[in-house]
């Protein structure tokens, strides 16, 4: 289990690299795209989008926790 949080005043970049390699699938599935420099908006979390969310974890493999988790 991990987070990150950006505690600047710019925007940050994360590099990720994960191995065995396939986890870029579930970005890919559960993410949405950007343009460049556009920062994302939290997720609205409704009852269809936390279906989707868990369904997707399922197929890749992964486990969620929710927002708050580590409070």
């Amino acid at each position: 289990m991990h987070c990150f949080k950006n505690k600047a005043k710019k925007i940050a970049r994360i590099w990720c690299v994960v191995v065995p390699a396939g986890l870029e699938a579930f970005f890919a599935a559960i993410g949405q795209p950007l343009q460049p420099g556009e920062a994302p908006s939290p997720p609205v979390l409704t009852p269809k989008a936390v279906a989707r969310m868990e369904a997707l974890a399922r197929k890749y493999g992964q486990k969620l926790y929710p927002p708050d988790y580590l409070g």
